[in-house]
C-alpha cells in the first residue's frame, strides 16, 4: 500500500501542477472535460489511500465527489450538445 500511495502521492502534485498551468490558459471545452474526470479521480482517491478499510466517509467528502460528477456530466452534455447543434 506505501508504493501504491507514494505514486498517487508524486502523480497529484504533477497533476496539481499542470492544473495550475491550464489556468492561465485557453483550454477547449473537451479539455476541460478531462481535466474535470482526472479531478474526480484524484479526489476519490485521495479519500480511498487515507481510509482504505471504506469506514463511513463524511458527507462532506461525499458531497464534493457527486458535484466533481456532475462537472463532469455537465460538460460531457454540453459537448454533445456542440456537436448537435454543429451537424445541423
Amino acid at each position: 500500500m506505501t508504493q501504491l500511495i507514494d505514486t498517487f502521492d508524486e502523480w497529484s502534485k504533477r497533476f496539481d501542477m499542470l492544473k495550475a498551468i491550464l489556468a492561465m490558459e485557453t483550454i477547449s471545452m473537451r479539455e476541460i472535460r478531462d481535466m474535470n474526470a482526472l479531478s474526480l479521480d484524484q479526489y476519490a482517491w485521495s479519500i480511498y489511500l487515507t481510509n482504505p478499510k471504506g469506514a463511513d466517509y463524511p458527507k462532506q467528502q461525499c458531497e464534493e465527489i457527486f458535484r466533481l460528477a456532475e462537472a463532469v456530466i455537465q460538460f460531457a452534455d454540453d459537448a454533445r450538445t456542440m456537436v448537435l447543434v454543429g451537424e445541423v
